[in-house]
């Protein structure tokens, strides 16, 4: 109807100038009066230029398969610009995540994770509590905020970087109950948790309450 149609309009045109002041001078496009004006090429600009085409996949599923069944190559980009982002915002990170370039089984994800968080791993927790083709266990970006005095007990998030279609199946991820059974930690981690698109106000909710963490959108 008409006047469902003009609402969502005004919705669009709203988030749009939402998203300008919160980006700020990051911001690649204007809205000026009816139109919105790119003011920056995407190659100078391919960080949004990447979130704006895998959240694309989500609306979009069948020109989405064009780019073929296999989204390992995306999921390590997005994983990479996660690491890199939550550094720039200050944060001491360590990647995980596996992926071709990267194959590593959970006995050496785990004693990583543990040695970049100054913690112990846990006497027999691997073969006891995961598979051995468990990988990185969910755990894609370790994020902490590391004191001068070379202890554990520091703010810590377990992050899962979901960039494809199916990011609510990932909410739950990464199991902080099984990293409980592997790192002895000082004080345990909480969930962190990336995706490549922006989250309206109730599906951000919605999701806040299963990630029981930060929401990095």
């Amino acid at each position: 109807k008409q006047d469902m149609a003009s609402t969502r309009i005004g919705d669009a045109w709203a988030e749009l100038r939402r998203r300008m002041g919160l980006l700020g001078d990051g911001c690649p496009f204007e809205v000026n009066g009816s139109r919105v004006v790119r003011v920056v090429r995407w190659r100078d600009n391919s960080a949004y230029a990447f979130c704006v085409m895998t959240s694309l996949q989500a609306c979009y599923r069948s020109w989405a398969r064009t780019f073929g069944a296999d989204y390992t190559a995306q999921g390590e980009l997005f994983e990479r610009l996660t690491e890199e982002s939550l550094a720039f915002d200050g944060w001491t990170t360590h990647r995980t995540g596996w992926s071709r370039t990267k194959m590593q089984k959970i006995t050496g994800v785990v004693s990583s994770v543990a040695a970049h968080i100054e913690e112990e791993v846990m006497a027999n927790g691997i073969p006891r509590w995961t598979k051995e083709e468990a990988n990185e266990a969910g755990l894609d970006v370790v994020c902490s905020r590391p004191f001068g005095d070379g202890r554990g007990g520091r703010p810590l998030y377990f992050v899962q970087c979901a960039s494809g279609a199916n990011w609510e199946d990932k909410l739950h991820t990464p199991d902080l109950n099984v990293w409980g059974k592997l790192v002895d930690f000082s004080n345990p981690p909480l969930r962190g948790f990336a995706l490549p698109f922006a989250l309206l106000e109730q599906s951000f909710r919605h999701a806040s309450v299963k990630v029981q963490g930060v929401i990095w959108d």
